[in-house]
């Protein structure tokens, strides 16, 4: 089946289980660089298997389009990407294009009961910096975002992390 394009709410009863071997889009080792894009990656788990790789979001279009119909519109609120690290990061960036911005928080979860810490995004950050110790990025780490017309949201965020953790959250 090709791609199903729906101009109004889709409801199911029974819920919706994305599945099947295109749901998983694997980066191997040695990439450098990554451009997500709504065609490749939009709403699939990004399986990383290179710890210094630089991935960039796309740019935030909000514009609305004359037919909210249209499948081909380039406004792209509501764009979800998940990005899982099967490696240890040690120099990893994730960063938005453009004028575009983080909102919302990562938490750094640690093994040690109780050193879980949460950091936020102040209005200025385009850039999520992953060393696979203080500020996330152990075997494990995911990270989603989401598109809003306030910047890229990070949602349901877990970062594994150790020692004394710091914020991965930084402006260029």
């Amino acid at each position: 089946m090709g791609n199903t394009t729906f101009s109004g709410p889709v409801k199911s009863l029974a819920g919706f289980n994305p599945s099947g071997y295109n749901n998983e889009v694997n980066v191997a080792d040695a990439t450098a660089t990554l451009s997500l894009t709504d065609a490749d990656h939009g709403g699939r788990i990004v399986v990383i298997q290179d710890a210094d790789i630089a991935i960039t979001l796309p740019s935030i279009v909000t514009t609305e389009p004359s037919d909210k119909t249209d499948p081909n519109q380039t406004c792209t609120l509501g764009l979800t990407f998940k990005i899982y690290f099967s490696v240890a990061a040690s120099g990893a960036t994730v960063t938005t294009a453009s004028a575009d911005n983080y909102v919302g928080a990562l938490n750094i979860l640690k093994e040690t009961a109780g050193a879980n810490t949460s950091f936020f995004a102040d209005g200025d950050d385009d850039i999520i910096t992953l060393d696979g110790t203080t500020k996330g990025g152990l075997e494990g780490s995911c990270l989603e975002f989401v598109c809003t017309t306030d910047g890229w949201l990070c949602s349901g965020s877990a970062l594994l992390g150790s020692g004394t953790l710091a914020s991965p959250f930084s402006a260029a």
